[in-house]
Protein backbone atom coordinates (compact mmCIF):
# COMPACT_ATOMS: atom_id res chain seq x y z
CA UNK A 1 0.00 0.00 0.00
CA UNK A 2 2.85 2.24 0.73
CA UNK A 3 4.31 1.48 -2.45
CA UNK A 4 2.57 4.56 -4.07
CA UNK A 5 3.28 7.83 -3.42
CA UNK A 6 0.05 9.42 -3.49
CA UNK A 7 -0.68 7.11 -0.68
CA UNK A 8 1.80 8.42 1.32
CA UNK A 9 0.96 11.99 0.54
CA UNK A 10 -2.43 11.45 2.04
CA UNK A 11 -1.69 9.62 5.16
CA UNK A 12 0.78 12.43 5.67
CA UNK A 13 -1.25 15.20 4.76
CA UNK A 14 -4.22 13.46 7.30
CA UNK A 15 -1.53 12.88 10.09
CA UNK A 16 -0.31 16.61 9.42
CA UNK A 17 -4.31 17.74 9.87
CA UNK A 18 -4.86 15.71 12.92
CA UNK A 19 -1.98 17.17 14.42
CA UNK A 20 -3.23 20.40 14.13
CA UNK A 21 -6.93 19.50 14.78
CA UNK A 22 -5.05 17.84 18.57
CA UNK A 23 -2.93 20.76 18.78
CA UNK A 24 -6.18 23.31 18.61
CA UNK A 25 -8.43 21.17 20.54
CA UNK A 26 -5.60 20.88 23.48
CA UNK A 27 -5.63 24.54 23.61
CA UNK A 28 -9.17 24.63 24.14
CA UNK A 29 -9.07 22.02 26.80
CA UNK A 30 -6.53 24.09 28.44
CA UNK A 31 -2.78 23.12 27.09
CA UNK A 32 -1.34 25.74 25.10
CA UNK A 33 1.59 25.83 23.29
CA UNK A 34 4.10 28.19 24.55
CA UNK A 35 3.55 31.79 23.54
CA UNK A 36 6.80 33.93 24.65
CA UNK A 37 6.02 36.88 22.49
CA UNK A 38 6.31 36.54 18.71
CA UNK A 39 7.90 33.36 17.02
CA UNK A 40 11.31 34.21 15.45
CA UNK A 41 10.77 34.45 11.54
CA UNK A 42 13.68 31.90 11.44
CA UNK A 43 11.51 29.46 12.74
CA UNK A 44 8.52 29.99 10.38
CA UNK A 45 10.91 29.40 7.59
CA UNK A 46 12.80 26.52 8.97
CA UNK A 47 9.15 25.31 9.81
CA UNK A 48 8.24 25.62 5.97
CA UNK A 49 11.43 24.10 4.52
CA UNK A 50 11.38 21.11 6.67
CA UNK A 51 7.48 20.91 5.68
CA UNK A 52 8.55 21.19 1.66
CA UNK A 53 12.06 18.68 2.12
CA UNK A 54 9.49 16.42 4.17
CA UNK A 55 7.37 16.43 1.02
CA UNK A 56 9.83 16.00 -1.57
CA UNK A 57 11.16 12.78 0.45
CA UNK A 58 7.99 11.21 0.20
CA UNK A 59 7.98 11.19 -3.21
CA UNK A 60 11.40 10.12 -3.92
CA UNK A 61 12.43 7.53 -1.27
CA UNK A 62 9.46 6.57 0.78
CA UNK A 63 7.64 3.36 0.88
CA UNK A 64 6.56 0.23 2.76
CA UNK A 65 9.34 -0.04 6.01
CA UNK A 66 9.53 -3.89 7.27
CA UNK A 67 6.93 -5.21 4.94
CA UNK A 68 4.42 -2.30 5.95
CA UNK A 69 5.03 -2.98 9.58
CA UNK A 70 7.29 0.07 10.25
CA UNK A 71 4.97 1.96 8.49
CA UNK A 72 2.13 1.27 11.27
CA UNK A 73 4.14 1.19 14.04
CA UNK A 74 4.55 4.99 12.60
CA UNK A 75 0.82 6.03 12.44
CA UNK A 76 0.17 4.20 15.56
CA UNK A 77 2.83 6.41 17.38
CA UNK A 78 1.84 9.23 15.28
CA UNK A 79 -1.86 8.75 17.01
CA UNK A 80 -0.98 8.38 19.90
CA UNK A 81 1.14 11.22 20.40
CA UNK A 82 -1.84 13.23 19.09
CA UNK A 83 -4.31 11.46 21.69
CA UNK A 84 -1.69 12.49 24.76
CA UNK A 85 -1.57 15.56 23.32
CA UNK A 86 -5.09 16.42 24.19
CA UNK A 87 -4.06 15.57 27.51
CA UNK A 88 -0.88 17.17 28.08
CA UNK A 89 -1.41 19.29 31.08
CA UNK A 90 -2.57 16.37 33.26
CA UNK A 91 1.02 14.71 32.13
CA UNK A 92 3.68 15.17 35.07
CA UNK A 93 6.33 16.34 32.09
CA UNK A 94 7.56 19.65 32.10
CA UNK A 95 6.79 21.15 28.24
CA UNK A 96 4.92 18.23 28.06
CA UNK A 97 3.03 19.32 25.04
CA UNK A 98 6.48 20.92 22.96
CA UNK A 99 7.76 16.98 24.01
CA UNK A 100 4.73 15.48 22.54
CA UNK A 101 5.14 17.48 19.34
CA UNK A 102 8.84 16.56 19.20
CA UNK A 103 7.35 12.67 19.52
CA UNK A 104 4.61 13.46 16.79
CA UNK A 105 8.19 14.85 13.83
CA UNK A 106 9.60 11.98 15.17
CA UNK A 107 7.30 9.38 14.51
CA UNK A 108 6.02 10.78 11.06
CA UNK A 109 8.72 9.69 8.61
CA UNK A 110 8.36 6.07 9.74
CA UNK A 111 4.40 6.36 9.21
CA UNK A 112 5.21 6.81 5.60
CA UNK A 113 8.27 4.88 5.21
CA UNK A 114 10.95 8.00 4.98
CA UNK A 115 13.30 7.49 7.59
CA UNK A 116 15.47 10.22 5.86
CA UNK A 117 13.04 12.52 6.98
CA UNK A 118 14.31 12.30 10.11
CA UNK A 119 16.94 14.71 9.12
CA UNK A 120 15.03 16.88 7.28
CA UNK A 121 11.82 17.29 9.06
CA UNK A 122 12.32 16.06 12.91
CA UNK A 123 15.39 17.59 13.27
CA UNK A 124 14.69 21.28 12.58
CA UNK A 125 10.97 20.79 14.13
CA UNK A 126 13.07 20.10 17.32
CA UNK A 127 15.27 22.54 16.99
CA UNK A 128 12.51 24.84 16.97
CA UNK A 129 10.70 23.01 19.78
CA UNK A 130 13.85 23.47 22.29
CA UNK A 131 14.14 27.16 21.18
CA UNK A 132 10.31 27.52 22.10
CA UNK A 133 10.66 25.74 24.87
CA UNK A 134 14.15 27.92 26.15
CA UNK A 135 12.11 31.29 25.19
CA UNK A 136 9.22 29.34 27.92
CA UNK A 137 11.73 29.24 30.64
CA UNK A 138 12.82 32.84 30.10
CA UNK A 139 9.24 34.21 30.41
CA UNK A 140 8.65 31.99 33.49
CA UNK A 141 12.01 33.02 34.98
CA UNK A 142 11.12 36.51 34.25
CA UNK A 143 7.47 36.17 36.08
CA UNK A 144 5.70 37.94 34.12
CA UNK A 145 3.06 35.53 33.35
CA UNK A 146 1.66 32.74 34.95
CA UNK A 147 2.62 28.64 33.64
CA UNK A 148 -0.45 26.33 34.00
CA UNK A 149 0.95 23.38 36.35
CA UNK A 150 2.59 20.17 34.58
CA UNK A 151 3.18 22.95 30.96
CA UNK A 152 5.25 25.28 29.99
CA UNK A 153 2.59 27.01 28.36
CA UNK A 154 1.30 30.09 29.64
CA UNK A 155 -2.32 30.26 30.63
Amino acid sequence: MFAWGWVRFIVASLLLAGWGLAEGLGSLLGSRRARSGRRPRWSHFVGFASLVVFYVLIGRRGGALWGGAGNQAGIAACLVAMGLRLLARALPLRHGAVWLRIAFFAALPLAVGTPQAWVGLTLPQALIAIDEMRRADGLAASGSRPFAPGSAYPR
